[in-house]
């Protein structure tokens, strides 16, 4: 009776997958329940349906402890790209001692081609059948967009069925030499998986070596972008990631995967891409390397279609000498000073994400919201009377257009003060009230003189705009540009420097 309760451990194929080796050792597992339906247990694309210390306790340690299950017959660390750092602990936790609560990722569309079918290699399997006597899934043909064996270099194919794994000879078909490399750097990426922010650091290398990473710490997210997707549309073909290949910014997720050291999830299909196009940057001159901007110690402007104050984009000024060092212990002083997380977080020499966890279990939350609140009150108020300063009388209407999004965090915040900045302004009296009906139209006007000025002047070749050029860009006749010349001293002031090309 006592051998009956002894399992049987064989030898096995190096990359057989762990659910593989579980059902031969330990048998087939009762079906689950899950979202309606019965089906097996498994996670990490079902290279795991028992937990691995118990399959190694089962066996013995014949085929190593968990932790050499996982890393070396499972896609556990191929999962961990797309988790957080918290979720990966849980993930492998769960993985090796079957408890633990997880969030299962939603089906990608680069996922809906692979699950749930099993693809193998017509090579791979009848070589372990003949030498080990049984029928092996291997854990490098489950993962995602995976169509060829890394070994053999042959496309793969649906499971035979029957005890035996007979393929006809039609069967063994080459791949390509795209289809095959994609295997290969998935395995590779299996192996970085084991430390998600060791492999961020070696990305990063060999972007800056693409030239990607400028010197001065900047990327070259457009460029990237252009190339990246480009590569990406000619190793995958699939119809499902053809909509997601051609999203503008398509691949500024990788570079914020990058810049943030791991700390973010992302799809491991794409560092997986990353993988191909960083081998072709390194032999191709037509990808590396990128060429530099025209200003390399500014980096790349975007131009704004808003004007005025910035907001939330805004950059905020450093208030304490950046020269000194500081500690966790300067936290609170920093937030009392008005700086931001990311100016502690390179002053204390921590990781944003540390900062924020920091503050929140020191109970500093509410100074940190209270001292921002009034960092944007000042700076929004600033914003609205310089404003108010440069155009003395225009109404609020006007000076809304110039500060939009002053105005909507002042309305929002602080209105109360925003109800008490009214302009002092004279309505236009007599002949004037026609061509002037509202106390803002001459600030109006006189904006739309200088605007009109600045466009002339800069495509003239001597710099200046002639009298019948600015009206017919304002779409006006040249006696209702008098009169409005007549009717403010603002507006005269603006056509004779519109015409003296200093608008």
């Amino acid at each position: 009776m006592l051998l009956d309760s002894i399992g049987v451990a064989l030898p096995h194929d190096p990359f057989e997958a762990a659910s593989s080796l579980a059902t031969h050792v330990i048998g087939s597992l009762p079906y689950i329940r899950y979202g309606g339906f019965e089906r097996d247990a498994d996670l990490a694309y079902g290279t795991v349906t028992v937990a691995l210390a118990q399959l190694a306790a089962f066996a013995s340690g014949f085929f190593g402890t968990a932790d050499d299950i996982l890393a070396q017959r499972t896609l556990t660390n191929y999962c961990t790209f797309q988790m957080m750092p918290p979720m990966r602990e849980a993930f492998r936790q769960r993985v090796k001692t079957g408890q633990g609560v997880i969030r299962p990722s939603g089906r990608a569309p680069w996922m809906i081609a692979t699950y749930p079918g099993n693809l193998v290699c017509p090579v791979c399997e009848p070589a372990a059948w003949h030498e080990y006597g049984t029928r092996a899934i291997f854990w490098p043909h489950r993962a995602p967009m995976v169509r060829a064996c890394w070994r053999h270099g042959v496309q793969l194919v649906p499971m035979a069925s029957g005890p035996e794994p007979n393929y006809p000879a039609e069967c063994v078909r080459e791949a390509g030499p795209a289809q095959s490399q994609f295997a290969r750097d998935t395995v590779m990426l299996c192996q970085l998986g084991a430390d998600c922010g060791q492999a961020a650091i070696g990305f990063e290398a060999q972007l800056a070596a693409a030239g990607v990473l400028r010197e001065n710490g900047t990327y070259a997210t457009a460029q990237f972008c252009r190339s990246f997707r480009t590569f990406c549309k000619h190793a995958l073909d699939a119809p499902a990631l053809q909509g997601v290949f051609d999203r503008p910014l398509f691949g500024q997720n990788v570079l914020h995967w990058v810049r943030c050291s791991g700390e973010r999830y992302i799809a491991p299909l794409l560092l997986v891409l990353l993988l191909g196009w960083l081998r072709l940057a390194a032999r191709s001159t037509a990808v590396s390397p990128l060429p530099a901007p025209a200003h390399p110690r500014r980096g790349r402007i975007i131009k704004r279609e808003t004007s005025g104050w910035a907001g939330r984009y805004s950059v905020t000024p450093l208030s304490v000498d950046g020269r000194k060092h500081y500690g966790k212990a300067d936290i609170e002083r920093l937030l009392r000073a008005h700086c931001t997380y990311l100016q502690i977080a390179t002053l204390c020499r921590m990781r944003p994400r540390a900062v924020h966890q920091f503050i929140a279990d020191a109970g500093l939350r509410p100074l940190a919201v209270a001292t921002r609140f009034a960092e944007r009150r000042a700076a929004a108020r600033r914003a609205w009377q310089s404003a108010c300063q440069r155009h003395p009388g225009g109404s609020q209407r006007a000076i809304r257009k110039l500060e939009p999004r002053a105005y909507g965090w002042l309305v929002t915040n602080d209105k109360a003060w925003l109800l008490q900045q009214h302009q002092k302004t004279e309505a236009a009296k007599g002949w004037r009230r026609a061509l002037l009906p509202t106390a803002g139209s001459a600030a109006t006007i006189a904006e739309q003189v200088r605007q009109a000025g600045r466009t002339l002047s800069a495509a003239s070749r001597t710099g200046r705009c002639s009298k019948a050029g600015l009206c017919r860009a304002l779409g006006v006749t040249p006696y209702l540009l008098e009169r409005w010349r007549s009717a403010s001293p603002l507006i005269a002031t603006a056509i004779k420097r519109a015409l003296e090309g200093d608008a």
